[in-house]
């Protein structure tokens, strides 16, 4: 794990660091707020879904963004289904880190030991604490219409920075984010229909 790390912040120097500042995804899918002094690299895959790390040196988050099946399902909808903590069991979480976070779990090494839920900002966070060997790793996850956003942070020295990787995952959030609050907002009680469930890790 730390060679992961020391790997990626050779890959990040180019990239200077700043004050903390919003990162917007050019293909629409995920925006987030880098900490202050922590560089951001894109990484390109050949998948469908967005994947950043922004990384300083004893720490890093990996941050994905993926579509998922609920582009048709009405934001009020979506943000109740959100909240349901049976949709986001540990069997849920295991799938998908292991499926999203290969270089962070190796050998699908991802082991769930607690869950909790955030609904102190409209959208709900689902979060996770889970190991891989002998590495803590801070987990989030939160659906859009459309999207997934998925996002592991760990710290390789010194005390847990869980603090900062929570007020991290607070500033997660998609750019149509305003516009679905205010749809969810303005709307009628959701229907019973539920959301589908976090998406598959796309490959």
């Amino acid at each position: 794990m730390r060679a992961l790390a020391l790997a990626a912040i050779a890959a990040f120097v180019f990239a200077g660091a700043a004050d903390a500042r919003p990162w917007t995804d050019p293909n629409g899918r995920v925006t987030f707020d880098s900490p202050a002094g922590w560089t951001v690299q894109p990484d390109a895959r050949p998948t469908q879904l967005t994947y950043v790390i922004t990384a300083i040196g004893n720490a890093e988050c990996h941050v994905v963004g993926q579509p998922n099946g609920n582009a048709s399902i009405p934001p009020a909808r979506v943000r109740a289904a959100g909240a349901e903590d049976t949709r986001f069991d540990a069997a849920t979480w295991t799938r998908i880190l292991n499926g999203l976070f290969p270089e962070v779990f190796p050998n699908a090494s991802a082991q769930v030991t607690a869950t909790s839920k955030d609904t102190t900002g409209f959208w709900p966070i689902q979060t996770a604490t889970v190991t891989a060997g002998d590495q803590t790793v801070h987990a989030a996850m939160q659906i859009r219409p459309g999207f997934d956003l998925i996002a592991v942070c760990m710290t390789f020295a010194g005390p847990d920075q869980i603090d900062r990787f929570n007020t991290f995952f607070h500033s997660i959030g998609n750019p149509h984010d305003a516009e679905w609050q205010a749809a969810a907002a303005s709307a009628a009680p959701a229907a019973t229909t539920p959301a589908p469930a976090p998406a598959p890790a796309a490959h």
